[in-house]
This record gives C-alpha cells, sequence and structure tokens, in this order.
C-alpha cells in the first residue's frame, strides 16, 4: 500500500497465494483483499478473503468458498462485502 502524495510504502500485506483482486470500501476505512491459488482446484490449494481496516491494519480472514476467490465489492455505506470464486459461488 503505498501514499500517493509523498510516494512513501505504507504497508506490505499478504495472504493465503498471490492476490487477485484489491478494493477499498467507498469510506475508505476497509480494503478488501481475494487471494487464491495458481492452480485453483488443487488439493490443499489455499484461498481466502482478507478485509483489512485502514486505521490500524487489522485483518479479518473470511472463509468460505471451496475454489479460490477471485473477485471482491463493497455496499455504498462500506458494511457489507460479496466475494465471487472460481467455483461460480457467491
Amino acid at each position: 500500500v503505498w501514499s500517493l502524495p509523498d510516494r512513501a510504502k505504507l504497508r506490505t500485506l499478504g495472504g493465503a497465494g498471490p492476490a487477485f483482486h484489491l478494493r477499498f470500501s467507498p469510506d475508505g476505512r476497509w480494503l478488501g483483499t481475494a487471494f487464491g491459488a495458481l492452480n485453483p482446484g488443487g488439493p490443499g490449494a489455499p484461498s481466502e478473503v482478507t478485509v483489512w481496516r485502514t486505521s490500524s491494519w487489522e485483518r479479518t480472514v473470511l472463509r468460505g468458498h471451496a475454489a479460490a476467490p477471485r473477485v471482491i465489492a463493497f455496499d455504498a455505506q462500506g458494511e457489507r462485502v460479496a466475494t465471487g470464486a472460481e467455483d461460480s459461488t457467491v
């Protein structure tokens, strides 16, 4: 995560596998990340959705997809998040 005005690196974040999608909530309080395996569906393929509180970078990991998550979206108030995975589930 970078600060654009001073071009400074603020934080490096990580999860299970590569990050495929990132999205800030409309109010900027949250950053949602969809991490998944390069070999989706493979045995033990890691996948998770992580929501980061941008004021402290505290993370909450959301698990529930059987396949790797690929997209994440927040509602207009930043109170709900929806995720989509390669197995066509939301």
